[in-house]
């Protein structure tokens, strides 16, 4: 498992040069997005326009939960996988609705991985930190839980410069309080490596000003 979970991904040049050791430069990757939040389109497409310039192309891959079985597919046959920013709720909902969630974790464990703001979320056991973050719980979801990939949390755009996300992290931390597990909060140009193989420790390298929080 090769996992670099970041914020914004190749639009801060710190973070597209560890995306551009982690990643294959001359297969294609694919770049998942989902129902449910139109206003993202062009958000998403300037990520992958940032991927294609940094020589890491991607196609666009959706999850369709009328047509499961060809994003498991395509998801099988991919040689490295992006899950971008946005809701994490949603992400999760059409996830769960589509029935793939097994799926994309096992691709997960097999090719390189770059998870962007919610895409990075995603991996933990559960994705209780993306409330913290400021996403809007929705309706429909079958539970909280993520991917599994790994025993830490994400918490993306992270900065002491805003007071609200700091309270709002303190307030996560008293209530998770003794749990033992870590917290990476990401700022911008930042990102968290993530490498090893099941039933082996982990090795987690982070890069640039990432906060570690044990709680």
């Amino acid at each position: 498992m090769k996992m670099t979970l970041t914020a914004l991904g190749p639009l801060h040049p710190s973070v597209a040069r560890v995306i551009m050791r982690r990643t294959p430069a001359c297969t294609p990757g694919i770049f998942v997005t989902w129902p449910g939040e139109p206003q993202l389109t062009f958000l998403w497409s300037v990520w992958i326009l940032a991927f294609y310039v940094i020589g890491r192309p991607v196609l666009e891959v959706r999850i369709n939960s009328e047509d499961p079985a060809r994003f498991r597919e395509q998801i099988r046959k991919a040689k490295w996988i992006v899950v971008p920013g946005g809701n994490t709720f949603i992400l999760l909902r059409e996830l769960q609705k589509a029935g793939v969630m097994d799926d994309l974790a096992e691709a997960i464990r097999r090719v390189p991985f770059v998870g962007i703001s919610a895409g990075s979320i995603l991996t933990s056991l559960v994705i209780t930190q993306a409330e913290v973050f400021g996403d809007e719980v929705v309706p429909g979801l079958r539970g909280w839980g993520g991917l599994n990939m790994w025993s830490g949390y994400v918490l993306p755009h992270w900065s002491r410069k805003k007071p609200g996300l700091v309270g709002r992290l303190e307030e996560f931390m008293l209530q998770n309080q003794g749990d033992g597990d870590v917290i990476y909060a990401v700022p911008n140009n930042g990102a968290v490596c993530v490498t090893g193989e099941a039933g082996i420790p982990l090795e987690v390298e982070c890069i640039g000003p990432v906060e570690a929080v044990h709680v």
